[in-house]
């Protein structure tokens, strides 16, 4: 099953994976004229359902995502790439709920900001007392190419039993002068 989702705005809406199914959900913001807003938007995943989410972010967004692995051995995956530019806000919260046991969740965000933008991943990943067996990533890569851009990134977790793989990171990068440099040395044109 494939779902696009292109510079449409949600709410309260509620996406359920049945079993034994995978379903692919594409998330495309691209549109600068107005804010693409996916608010409390819930993928509830039954027994051995999968659900691969893959966002495209390069317009103002406000996303909250929510996977919550209802059913024993879910797979719930968010790949967010995302640009921020001018004087963008790209606020996204994503995170997961493992309820059934050996779910599987994975929450990769990787981003540049630029300009004056303004980037938000915020989101976290709580295992459940029943939740036993599992094995759940959270992370964050970010690039600020300009001085008045910004990242905020803020992961967390909540584990509520024993027997789980759980962890979580973020890191915001800068373009160093010597990195700036030596692209100049190799005939790239740097212009601010």
């Amino acid at each position: 099953m494939l779902r696009i989702i292109h510079n449409t705005s949600l709410k309260n809406e509620e996406i359920v994976v049945p079993r034994n199914t995978r379903m692919e959900i594409i998330i495309l913001a691209n549109d600068d004229t107005t804010m693409m807003t996916l608010r409390n938007v819930r993928i509830l995943l039954e027994e051995h359902a999968t659900a691969i989410v893959f966002s495209g972010i390069f317009a103002p967004i406000m996303l909250q995502l929510h996977g919550v692995l209802h059913g024993n051995h879910a797979v719930f995956e968010h790949h967010i790439a995302y640009m921020g530019n001018a004087h963008h806000v790209l606020d996204m919260q994503v995170s997961a709920e493992h309820r059934g046991t050996t779910g599987m969740s994975r929450i990769m965000v990787r981003g540049i900001a630029s300009d004056a933008s303004h980037a938000r991943a915020m989101g976290s990943i709580h295992i459940q007392e029943q939740g036993k067996g599992a094995d759940a990533r959270w992370e964050h890569e970010g690039l600020l190419l300009s001085p008045r851009a910004r990242i905020d990134a803020l992961p967390g977790l909540t584990i509520e039993t024993n027997d789980v793989r759980a962890s979580h990171s973020s890191a915001i990068h800068y373009v160093k002068s010597n990195q700036l440099f030596y692209a100049q040395t190799r005939g790239i044109d740097i212009t601010t």
